[in-house]
């Protein structure tokens, strides 16, 4: 499906240990939400902080640099942006579905591993509630006060994308960090695709010209 092509692999690493992260080197999947403008959409265990180089992985076959544009300030979001004249093979865009999941949503799963190997299930949704992580120590970017959506099950993978019927996302599989013990954690959540949209639309508002204004 058009989904499961507009998934990559983003690999980030970080030159200079900065607003308390812990880890020089990350993997996690995304996806391209804006072909044109080459913008994919991770999670912020991948992409922590915006100082740090960017390489997406396309097809499992090619290498692109990327590099980071936006950290979402609250939600575990991250966009990086990639030149799609620099890939040398056709990449898919993400449609983002308009309605929420809601308990009881059976969903198409579409996932990658660290390998690149795809996987597919059909998990049904079984709760929408807030994230509830331990503080972190060293202080540094956590989810709070954000809506998760739960799975009966989902295959084990670096990240992917929940998708109905009508090959539409509505939601992202994305990891989310914490550190306990002194030991860094994540877990893996569904975030609402209606997050992205909304950044989206936003930027795609911001580049848009202003209309002129008659006489």
């Amino acid at each position: 499906t058009s989904v499961r092509a507009a998934l990559v692999l983003v690999a980030f690493d970080i030159p200079y240990m900065a607003d308390g992260i812990s880890c020089s080197s990350y993997l996690g999947v995304g996806l391209v939400v804006d072909r044109a403008a080459g913008l994919v959409a991770v999670d912020r265990n991948t992409v922590p902080i915006a100082l740090g180089d960017v390489l997406v992985t396309v097809g499992g076959s090619q290498e692109v640099p990327g590099r980071a544009v936006f950290c979402h300030p609250v939600h575990n979001l991250a966009l990086v942006q990639i030149d799609p004249a620099a890939v040398d093979q056709p990449i898919a865009e993400a449609r983002l579905a308009g309605r929420r999941a809601a308990p009881g949503d059976c969903l198409n799963f579409h996932g990658l591993t660290s390998s690149f190997v795809p996987v597919f299930q059909r998990p049904i949704v079984t709760k929408v509630e807030r994230i509830r992580l331990r503080d972190s120590k060293p202080p540094q970017y956590m989810t709070t006060n954000a809506e998760v959506i739960h799975f009966d099950k989902v295959a084990s993978c670096v990240g992917g994308a929940f998708t109905n019927d009508e090959h539409e996302v509505v939601a992202h599989w994305f990891s989310f960090a914490y550190t306990e013990d002194g030991e860094r954690k994540e877990i893996f959540r569904g975030m609402d695709s209606s997050i992205v949209k909304g950044v989206l639309d936003q930027i795609r508002e911001s580049y848009s010209p202003s209309p002129t204004a008659g006489p």
